[in-house]
């Protein structure tokens, strides 16, 4: 059969027209999901190729492209973010009058198979969870005319129009993540994207209330030996596709979780002489047990991200995190220690839905703090309900949020969503800007980047609110510094 796969980028409208947006601008990596969904689909024999639009930068199809046209299954990854993109995508397919079936999988139609189904007749197969199997399950069912109805993790449509979810297979063990092909990364456009992706582990064995992460109660990491095994071939095949060669992603939930098999894989980077560098999300915790992890990951660290989330221990406690704010600073400590602070962000979520004002800014003024005196970058980001969390769920139940709001560009403007998942009024929102903006000046006047601390206000308020430009002229530079002061008491600096 031949597959089309298409690579959706996160799209939204800036000065009138379409553009990317969010992590898909500047491209950072292909998708992991897409390409290794297709080297699975070629190893069982069928014919694949990938369109990949967030190497292009648009979502305008080329209609009369071969692949389309011969195209006996057409399969597109799909999370919250992208699902306008994909839905737009899907839309140009079918007004083109190709007829070739369209499946959807990922985190997004995972969550909403049914509504997919019942409000989208040009969908007509949504995977859900885990595709491997499934994908290769439903290809080989319509090559051979064969009814659908016990391909594992399938939702489809009977003749009648009637929505059926199929049973949901287990979870692929480490044994078969370790069997399976390397990402069909030689489809790829060369000269685009920086690195490539590689997963360790699938999965999290936590359940923070804000996250949407899918698979989380279920960490599966590869052995230690597989796994570089695995990032020897990806970097050989990256070597002439990517502009940073040596560099690699580790898009794992948690890259570190399990310290003793990740410390064995930087033990046999080491033996086998491999300088590779890396992007990885690891855990404050994770640091701090004994020095021998950061001193195998240091120099192999080219960004870390720490999800910090708040800077208050009740907060901590209430989205499950399973740290504490002084953990969160003596991990800061050690990375400033082992001259990898300069390489690691912090980030925070401002307005979670219990939130006051005091809360928002106790969390400011503490990442402000960590970048005061160790020198890591901090990311502010406020809230927003995104599907697939348990904060989401809870407004769902109360019917205050619905799948059908994710199905227009710019959703992440919508006021109303916002206010969904956010409790303080607008003046609060920009008074908490206004502390973020001095505490920032104060940073850049100890000698730091200006992009030591990076926020943007909430692009609702922002558009419906927007703030009156500048400090007022009259003794602006006395008030400046008074205020600057004042912060800096609260800050404890």
């Amino acid at each position: 059969m031949n597959v089309l796969f298409y690579s959706v980028p996160i799209m939204d409208f800036a000065g009138g027209r379409l553009v990317p947006a969010g992590q898909d601008f500047p491209p950072n990596c292909p998708s992991l999901s897409t390409y290794l969904l297709a080297a699975v689909l070629r190893d069982a024999g069928h014919r694949v190729s990938v369109i990949d639009l967030v190497a292009v930068g648009s979502i305008s199809l080329d209609l009369d492209d071969a692949d389309l046209n011969g195209a006996g299954l057409i399969a597109i990854s799909a999370t919250s973010l992208n699902w306008p993109a994909v839905l737009d995508v899907i839309g140009q397919i079918r007004a083109a009058d190709v007829t070739a079936p369209v499946v959807v999988g990922g985190v997004h139609p995972t969550m909403f198979s049914d509504y997919i189904l019942s409000d989208f007749q040009t969908i007509d197969y949504v995977v859900r969870n885990e595709g491997e199997v499934a994908l290769t399950d439903l290809c080989a069912r319509l090559e051979e005319g064969e009814d659908v109805s016990s391909v594992p993790n399938l939702s489809w449509r009977t003749s009648d129009g009637r929505v059926v979810h199929n049973s949901v297979a287990p979870v692929l063990d480490v044994d078969r993540l370790a069997a399976l092909p390397l990402p069909a990364y030689d489809l790829m456009p060369p000269g685009i994207y920086p690195s490539l992706p590689i997963q360790s582990s699938r999965g999290c064995p936590f359940s923070c209330s804000f996250c949407s992460t899918s698979h989380r109660r279920s960490y599966r990491g590869v052995a230690p030996e597989d796994f570089v095994d695995r990032l020897e071939a990806v970097l050989a095949l990256g070597r002439n596709r990517v502009m940073e060669p040596d560099l690699i992603q580790i898009i794992d939930d948690e890259w570190s979780i399990n310290r003793k098999r990740s410390t064995a894989i930087l033990r046999e980077l080491d033996r086998r002489g491999l300088e590779v560098q890396m992007t990885y999300d690891s855990r404050a915790n994770d640091f701090l047990l004994d020095d021998e992890y950061i001193e195998l990951v240091a120099p192999h660290t080219a960004g870390v991200l720490v999800g910090a989330e708040c800077g208050y221990d009740d907060g901590l406690r209430r989205i499950g995190k399973g740290t504490t704010t002084e953990r969160l600073r003596d991990c800061a400590a050690l990375l400033h220690r082992y001259d990898i602070a300069h390489c690691a962000e912090f980030s925070f979520i401002l307005g979670l839905p219990w939130e006051s004002k005091e809360d928002a800014l106790e969390t400011v003024r503490f990442a402000f703090s960590l970048a005061s005196n160790f020198g890591v970058t901090i990311l502010l980001q406020w809230y927003w309900q995104l599907p697939g969390s348990h904060l989401w769920d809870a407004s769902y139940a109360r019917g205050i949020v619905a799948p059908a709001m994710y199905n227009e560009f710019g959703f992440f403007r919508n006021l109303y969503l916002f206010s969904t998942g956010n409790r303080l009024e607008v003046d609060e929102v920009w008074e908490v800007m206004d502390v973020i903006d001095t505490l920032t000046s104060v940073l850049v006047l100890r000698g730091h980047d200006r992009t030591a601390i990076r926020a943007r206000p909430p692009a609702p308020i922002e558009i419906n609110f927007p703030r009156a430009a500048g400090i007022p002229p009259e003794s602006s530079s006395l008030q400046l510094v008074r205020r600057s002061q004042r912060e800096l008491d609260r800050a404890g600096n």
